[in-house]
C-alpha cells in the first residue's frame, strides 16, 4: 500500500474517531462557549483605535489636498468647507464628511443665494459616496444621493450617511 494512502486512512480514522466524542458539560458535541480574553481585547481596542487615528491623518491631507484651509473666494462667490472623518470597521473604510456653506452673488442682480453642499466621500480611494446640494431659498435639494440611491431632503441624506458615519 501506498504511505500517502496509509496515511490518509490514519487521518481519516482520527477525524472519525473524535467526531464520536462528546466535551462533558455541553450539550451534544458543541464546544464549550469561551469567552475572549482581556489581551484580545485590548489589542482589537487598540486596532481599532490606531486605525481611527489613520483615518484621522488621512483624512486631514485628504481635505488639504481638495480644499486648502476651507475657504473659496472668487468675485461672485465666496464658501467655507470643513469636514469630519470616521473610520467605519464594519466596512474597513476611511470615510470623510465634507461640509461647505457658500454666497453666490448674482451678477445682475447683486443678490446672494446662500448653498449648502455635503459630500461623502470614501478617502482612500478618493470615490465620492453621497452628495446633497441645496440653495437655502429652495425647498427640495437639487442634487440628494448616496451611494447611488437617490433622497429627496437633508434628513434622509443624514440617515444614509449615518450606515458609514456612525458605524
Amino acid at each position: 500500500m501506498d504511505n500517502r494512502v496509509g496515511s490518509w486512512a490514519v487521518a481519516v480514522a482520527i477525524v472519525l474517531e473524535c467526531a464520536s466524542c462528546t466535551n462533558p458539560g455541553t450539550p451534544g458535541n458543541a464546544p464549550a462557549p469561551t469567552a475572549p480574553s482581556a489581551n484580545a481585547a485590548a489589542v482589537s481596542a487598540r486596532e481599532a483605535y490606531e486605525l481611527s487615528e489613520k483615518c484621522g491623518k488621512e483624512a486631514r491631507e485628504w481635505f488639504r489636498q481638495f480644499y486648502g484651509n476651507g475657504e473659496q473666494k472668487t468675485p461672485d462667490y465666496t464658501g467655507m468647507s470643513n469636514y469630519t472623518n470616521h473610520y467605519n470597521p464594519k466596512l474597513n473604510q476611511c470615510f470623510a464628511l465634507v461640509a461647505t456653506f457658500g454666497s453666490l452673488k448674482d451678477a445682475k442682480t447683486h443678490s446672494s443665494r446662500f448653498s449648502d453642499v455635503k459630500t461623502l466621500v470614501q478617502v482612500n480611494e478618493n470615490k465620492e459616496v453621497g452628495t446633497y446640494f441645496k440653495f437655502s431659498d429652495m425647498g427640495k435639494p437639487m442634487q440628494c444621493s448616496v451611494a447611488d440611491q437617490p433622497c429627496d431632503s437633508q434628513e434622509a441624506w443624514e440617515e444614509r450617511v449615518k450606515l458609514y458615519m456612525e458605524e
